[in-house]
């Protein structure tokens, strides 16, 4: 999980999306964030950025509440 971090963490520097805009492939790497979080694995400084941005996105506050998840859960200790 950390080598993929690794290799994506350059490509969301200075950026929001892995592309021009919200795609798949944040949803994907979004759900690796998660279980990362989780397990209190660090993350690259782009990728933690990324996946609190999504985490912030009021689609995701809907299905964490539909769901009945904590979002505080997923944050990291600071």
């Amino acid at each position: 999980m950390l080598k993929a971090f690794n290799l994506i963490a350059p490509r969301l520097e200075g950026t929001t999306f892995l592309f021009d805009q919200f795609s798949v492939a944040d949803a994907s790497v979004f759900f690796f964030e998660m279980q990362a979080s989780r397990l209190k694995i660090a993350m690259p400084a782009p990728v933690q950025s990324h996946f609190e941005m999504l985490l912030s996105r009021p689609a995701t506050q809907r299905v964490f509440a539909r769901e009945g998840l904590d979002k505080a859960a997923y944050l990291p200790i600071r």
